[in-house]
């Protein structure tokens, strides 16, 4: 009957989205690596429909902060440009292009995100490249009662670069 969501970069939308749609049946929201818009380089969208191989290199060097793209993670043994990549070759053709192409179009006014009534937390890497630590502040100032959590040295998959950071997020706000 009622639901916590939790939504990654094009998740964080559809979150947003299922949060102003059904608000007594949300019962919280937490929205990572966020942005509205959600825009997308032509250049990535572009690789994305025509050589996914390319989309996918794009995707490691903007996802992830120096450190992570260095292979200086805090999972011993986890190699994450290359788990990440083997995670976009699994993809059918075609997914790829249309997910990018999805978040690009996303239209939504900023100020239409103070109709979320579910408490909300913003998590954001600070060193994404993808979605602005920037834009997520200005989303947790938009929703009433929303909580900001910024992730230190991680970029836009904060989830792999730093897990047991996002996970003391949503455990000190998911009772």
């Amino acid at each position: 009957a009622r639901a916590t969501l939790v939504g990654h970069s094009m998740g964080s939308l559809v979150a947003m989205e299922t949060a102003l749609a059904h608000p007594t049946r949300v019962e919280r929201a937490a929205l990572i690596g966020t942005a509205l818009p959600m825009p997308v380089s032509e250049p990535l969208l572009d690789a994305a429909q025509n050589n996914e191989a390319k989309a996918a290199a794009m995707i490691n060097a903007f996802s992830y902060s120096p450190e992570g793209q260095m292979g200086g993670n805090t999972v011993p043994g986890l190699w994450l440009l290359g788990v990440n990549r083997r995670l976009m070759e699994r993809q059918k053709p075609g997914v790829f292009h249309t997910d990018l192409a999805a978040c690009n179009a996303y239209q939504r006014p900023l100020a239409s995100l103070a109709g979320i009534a579910a408490p909300t937390l913003v998590v954001s890497g600070e060193r994404d490249r993808m979605t602005a630590p920037k834009m997520a502040r200005e989303i947790a100032a938009t929703i009433p009662g929303a909580r900001l959590a910024s992730i230190a040295d991680s970029g836009h998959a904060l989830m792999a670069e730093r897990p047991d950071a996002v996970l003391d997020a949503l455990a000190a706000f998911i009772p």
